[in-house]
């Protein structure tokens, strides 16, 4: 009797589809809901309801973009920052606060950190590097 359960919902399993799709991404931007998971910009997100900055990068920041290249690449980092988010499994390591109260992080996906990611596509620049504009 067991078995031909099993087999039954076996066979029911074959049939039925394996998943549901989701509405939205993991991490949407964010807009003027209340999400516990989604991106604000190139460098900062909401994760599980905690507010997160990456510790390794600084991307243009849009407040005061100094040229329309530094607007577009905010807003490409952005993009990729949601895309790198909502790939595949990440891993988040936290190193703290900073003044405003983020939780300074580090993210792998893939074994690959997302800041380096951001910084090699040119949509970032090294924390250590000096706050300059991205284009004069």
């Amino acid at each position: 009797m067991r078995r031909t359960i099993l087999v039954c919902a076996g066979l029911l399993g074959l049939l039925l589809p394996a998943g549901t799709a989701i509405a939205r991404p993991l991490y949407p931007l964010c807009g003027t809901e209340q999400l516990r998971s989604c991106v604000l910009n190139g460098n900062t997100f909401w994760y599980g309801g905690e507010f997160m900055r990456l510790v390794t990068i600084n991307p243009p920041m849009p407040a005061s973009p100094a040229c329309a290249d530094e607007a577009s690449t905010e807003r490409a980092a952005t993009d990729r920052l949601v895309d790198l988010l909502n790939g595949m499994e990440i891993f988040v390591f936290r190193y703290g606060t900073d003044a405003e109260g983020h939780t300074l992080t580090r993210v792998l996906v893939e074994g690959k950190e997302v800041g380096e990611t951001l910084i090699s596509e040119h949509l970032a620049q090294p924390s250590s590097a000096a706050n300059g504009p991205w284009c004069s």
